[in-house]
């Protein structure tokens, strides 16, 4: 079985409520990652500088993390409905 492309694995992950994004701190001066996973947040410890090199560097790692959290749960994901970030619950699709 050939592998999913990794803007696949995004979008499962995206489907069944996995989240990755940058939250800045320091007066706008860093950022570190935080995962949602549902409507529960997770602050990651790293800490990333808001320049070139720096944002090049978390958008590498946010994309690692979604790889690493499809491989993990896809056993777990719910193939028939998908996360509603604004609803908080799964919908049909």
């Amino acid at each position: 079985m050939a592998r999913i492309k990794d803007w696949q694995m995004k979008q499962r992950c995206w489907d069944n409520g996995y989240r990755f994004y940058p939250v800045p701190f320091d007066n706008n001066k860093k950022v570190r990652l935080e995962l949602q996973i549902r409507n529960e947040y997770k602050l990651g410890d790293v800490e990333y500088k808001q320049d070139k090199k720096g944002q090049e560097a978390y958008s590498k790692r946010i994309e690692e993390l979604y790889v690493e959290i499809y491989y993990m749960y896809k056993h777990k994901f719910i193939k028939d409905k998908v996360w509603c970030f604004i609803k908080n619950k799964y919908i049909e699709v």
